[in-house]
């Protein structure tokens, strides 16, 4: 995390030079090797509007929950590589185009858009006939991640900044209005879409007026429940004669402190009755950051999240 905070300073004091761009085409390579192996997977920025009302300034300015995904197209070939790319709160369906570029000494990106939301979820997309949104970003290297500005002479519209890594994909929206892809922010901060893993979680929850040791009959278990990492939620009522609503969460991120010497990354489970606040809370865990699994038992209530087995991403 701490690279990568580095990395997004040296990108803003190098960002709009024409200079920073040029580099040799097998290096241009590299940088696309980097996409291929980072761009896919489920993003999500639940983390950075946990810190941002942590500290908030009163001054109302917190970010949009947004979820990414992103999966690689099987037309890949060497030069080139395509991705299917979707945002759910918008229903945003794009397939993103990454060639090789002589002429920009980079890796070119052209945006297509896709107006039918259902190809999200289609075995094959093809790449639609109408032209590309009419702004070209670059990619290129710096600081052991990958960065993508828009070049400044066709993006009036459009213009975003990237930088990808292995914590996650960072958007800036550098436009006049509230584009699709990422929301305009009053102080120019990226929307942090964090990489989020899958997990596989359980809830055991005793009824009410039954025993400790009470069987299948006096509890409600589910099991399994698929949550990622950065944020993901489940939803559920006990079968019980009174139903109780419980709210599943996971979250890898900072955990807050003004003081600084809590400051770390965790990976952190919650189970709260009824909604999400802070006094509903009716269990809670914490793990570090690296770990693979979280759980806790208190009382008759207990749940527990671990990696899941690798499959498609959520």
């Amino acid at each position: 995390m701490k690279n990568f905070a580095r990395s997004l300073f040296v990108f803003a004091s190098i960002a709009g030079s024409n200079a920073v761009t040029a580099q040799s085409e097998t290096e241009a390579m590299f940088v696309l090797s980097d996409i291929v192996a980072q761009l896919s997977g489920t993003f999500d920025n639940e983390p950075q509007i946990f810190l941002e009302q942590a500290f908030d300034d009163g001054q109302g300015q917190l970010h949009t929950r947004a979820k990414l995904q992103a999966k690689l197209l099987d037309r890949t070939v060497n030069r080139t590589a395509e991705f299917l790319v979707y945002l759910e709160e918008t229903e945003l369906v794009e397939i993103w185009r990454f060639s090789v570029s002589a002429e920009l000494r980079g890796v070119r990106m052209l945006r297509f858009a896709i107006d039918d939301v259902e190809a999200w979820g289609a075995a094959t997309v093809d790449l639609p006939e109408n032209e590309p949104i009419p702004c070209e970003h670059v990619w290129f290297q710096g600081q052991g991640n990958v960065y993508g500005q828009s070049v400044a002479e066709m993006c009036d519209e459009e213009a975003y900044e990237f930088i990808l890594s292995e914590d996650g994909l960072w958007i800036l929206n550098r436009t006049n209005d509230d584009g699709r892809l990422a929301p305009v922010e009053p102080r120019s901060i990226h929307t942090k879409f964090f990489r989020a893993t899958r997990m596989e979680c359980f809830v055991n929850i005793l009824h009410a007026g039954q025993p400790s040791d009470a069987g299948l009959g006096g509890r409600t278990l589910i099991n399994p429940i698929y949550l990622h990492d950065r944020g993901d939620t489940f939803e559920f009522e006990t079968k019980e004669p009174s139903s109780r609503k419980f709210i599943l969460k996971l979250r890898r991120s900072m955990w807050p402190s003004r003081s600084g010497r809590n400051f770390v990354p965790m990976l952190i489970i919650y189970l709260y009755q009824d909604r999400i606040a802070q006094d509903m809370i009716a269990g809670s865990a914490w793990a570090s950051a690296n770990s693979d699994r979280v759980a806790f038992d208190a009382g008759g209530i207990g749940a527990r999240c671990k990696n899941a087995k690798p499959t498609a991403a959520r």
